[in-house]
Parts: structure tokens; C-alpha cells; sequence
């Protein structure tokens, strides 16, 4: 069994910013005002259905969004914030489904029409037939959906589903991930995934919570969400061999599913080998099993240019080579990252 050891640094928060509201004459502004999301008193999940009958529901913990003076939303949901309460199925839905390495963000687009905001501020709750474009995987679809608008305290905006939002999977290619799932879980996954959300806005001025940018995750969050993925189980190898383990597999999913959101970083995989058998031998060895697991990491998915490898050998042991329990330490693959330049 190979140890995973790793290097890592003090974690930092991220703060991102919003989208820029676009300023219109106040004529055209029934509520007086633009609005912003607030997403910490907001939801947005999908449930997922396999052949066995079971469904699971899941959810979103990072978006950002406005509607502006004109009734024109634009919302930004971050997919590598997806929650399942299970951390290796938050990763395979990220990253075999979603790519969130490729994708990083859905983004949903929609016109309120004058009319409705006119209405709405009269009416203070109604129901709305809302067109909106979802553009997710790289793939742009126009639908709608029947919201609830409710104007609360403060001019605070609701916009919730009255019925889940159906999302097929061949409409966004998504089918290739869908078969990557069902290859790692025990049956037939359904290719409609129903969608509920209540999104609330409070006015543009309202100091609101900034989330985080999938473009803009600082080395320090990187190093943190590498250090937990490494931690989270073994990389081991076939005895006296570079061929990984059936079993470190949802481990190395895990690690490149955290440098996925670090473009700009740079991941090493260290080899490392006991002190048993000759220097040169060993030198090889601890060569072929980090190049192993390198282009594992690169099948699934990680850039070329954004992993290498390296073995040490025997020269740099973390135990002394004196039992069979330290030699296991000394046995061991590290991920270590840096910058990009």
C-alpha cells in the first residue's frame, strides 16, 4: 500500500463580484429598482432517477445573479458546487457528468416582460410563463417555466418554480457523462433530470454576499481542496508493480476533480519508494508508478501541460527503512503544486 502524502498551505476565503446592472431611463422601472441575488437565502437542486426506482435529490451551493431595471435576469450557477451530502459522488457528478473542468458554469438567461413587472408591483404575487435560455456543457437551449413572483419586504423578488424545469441530458451532451456515471454506480441513471429552484433578489443597494468565481480561485483554496481530496483515501499499486489499484481510483478522482477549478496551477506527482532492492531499481520504479498515475489524471481529463511526474526513489524517506510499518510509509505517492510562469 502506498501512503498519500501531501503539501499544502494555509487556506484563504474568495470573494467574487457580480454581474454590472445595465442603467435605464426610471420610466422604465416599474419596482424602482434593480436586484440582486441573494444567494444565501436561495436554492437550486435536480433529482436524479435510477432504473431501481430510487431518486436522489442534489444541490447547489454557489451562484450569482441580477435582474436588472429593465427586467432583463442573468444568473451564473457555479456546477462545482454541487452538494450530494457524499463527497465521492459530489466529485464523479462534477467531474464525469458536469466536466466541470471544461464547463465550469451553467448560465440562465431571461426577459420578464414590462408588462409582468407592471403587474407584479400591483399585484405583488402572480404567476408568470417565464422563456428563459439555459446555456450549460457548452450547449445553448431556449425553454420556460411557470415561476411564482412574490414581492416581499423591502422589495425583496421571489422567483420560484411552481413545477420542476425538465433537463434532458442528450439536449445538453451530457449522454457520454451519463454513461460514465452508470459505469461507476450500480445501474441505469434516467436522462431527464427535473430541476426546482426559489431564487430571492433584493434590491441592487442591499449589502449581499459575493460568491466565488470558478475563474478566479486563488493557489491557497486550490492547495486546501487538494489536501482534503489526497487525504480522503490510498493510492496503492499492484505489488512491485507501476499499475494502479482498483482501488485508489476514487481517490485520484477526487484529487483531479480539485485541480480541475485551478487553471493556473501546476500539479507534480512524486513517486517514492522503500529502501528494499537496489537504488537503480528502485529510481525506476518510483518513475513509472508517478507517470502512472499522471496519465490517469490526464485520462481523466486534467490538461497535459498541467501535470507532471517525477520519481525519487529511495533518497528522500519520511520513516526510517527499518520495519515493515515504516518501509509502507516510505512507499508512497505526494502531489505537490505550483504555479504556472
Amino acid at each position: 500500500m502506498v501512503n498519500v502524502f501531501t503539501h499544502y498551505i494555509r487556506t484563504l476565503f474568495l470573494v467574487g463580484t457580480f454581474l454590472s446592472a445595465n442603467v435605464i431611463p426610471a420610466q422604465a422601472d416599474p419596482l424602482q429598482s434593480a436586484w440582486a441575488l441573494d444567494a444565501g437565502a436561495s436554492r437550486v437542486s435536480f433529482e436524479s432517477a435510477y432504473s431501481s426506482g430510487v431518486s436522489e435529490s442534489h444541490a447547489f451551493r454557489a451562484y450569482r445573479g441580477i435582474i436588472d431595471r429593465s427586467g432583463a435576469a442573468v444568473l451564473k450557477l457555479h456546477l462545482a458546487s454541487l452538494d450530494t451530502q457524499n463527497d465521492l459522488r459530489d466529485v464523479r457528478l462534477r467531474f464525469l457528468f458536469f466536466e466541470t473542468f471544461k464547463f465550469p458554469e451553467a448560465t440562465i438567461r431571461a426577459q420578464i416582460a414590462r408588462d409582468d413587472l407592471i403587474a407584479l408591483e400591483k399585484q405583488r404575487q402572480m404567476t408568470i410563463k417565464l422563456p428563459f435560455k439555459l446555456d450549460l456543457h457548452g450547449e445553448t437551449k431556449e425553454l420556460s417555466v411557470d415561476v411564482l413572483a412574490t414581492v416581499g419586504e423591502g422589495n425583496a423578488v421571489s422567483i420560484s418554480s411552481v413545477a420542476p424545469v425538465v433537463i434532458r441530458a442528450d439536449d445538453f451532451g451530457l449522454m457520454a457523462g451519463l454513461s460514465r456515471l452508470q459505469d461507476a454506480y450500480y445501474g441505469d441513471i434516467q436522462q431527464e433530470f427535473p430541476v426546482s429552484f426559489n431564487f430571492i433578489f433584493r434590491p441592487y443597494e442591499t449589502d449581499l454576499p459575493v460568491l466565488v468565481s470558478s475563474s478566479e480561485v486563488r493557489p491557497e483554496v486550490c492547495a486546501t481542496r487538494l489536501l482534503e481530496a489526497a487525504t480522503s483515501g490510498r493510492v496503492s499499486f499492484q505489488k512491485g508493480s507501476h499499475e494502479i489499484a482498483e482501488s485508489s481510483r476514487p481517490t485520484l478522482e477526487r484529487v483531479a476533480g480539485a485541480v480541475s477549478e485551478c487553471d493556473e496551477l501546476i500539479l507534480t506527482v512524486e513517486g517514492h519508494t522503500d529502501s528494499v532492492g537496489a537504488e537503480s531499481a528502485n529510481q525506476s520504479l518510483s518513475e513509472r508508478r508517478a507517470n502512472s498515475v499522471a496519465k490517469y489524471l490526464i485520462k481523466l481529463g486534467l490538461p497535459e501541460n498541467q501535470v507532471t511526474a517525477r520519481g525519487r526513489g529511495e533518497v528522500a524517506p519520511i520513516a526510517p527503512n527499518d520495519t515493515a510499518q515504516n518501509r509502507a510509509k516510505n512507499r508512497r505517492i505526494e502531489f505537490h503544486i505550483g504555479q504556472r510562469g
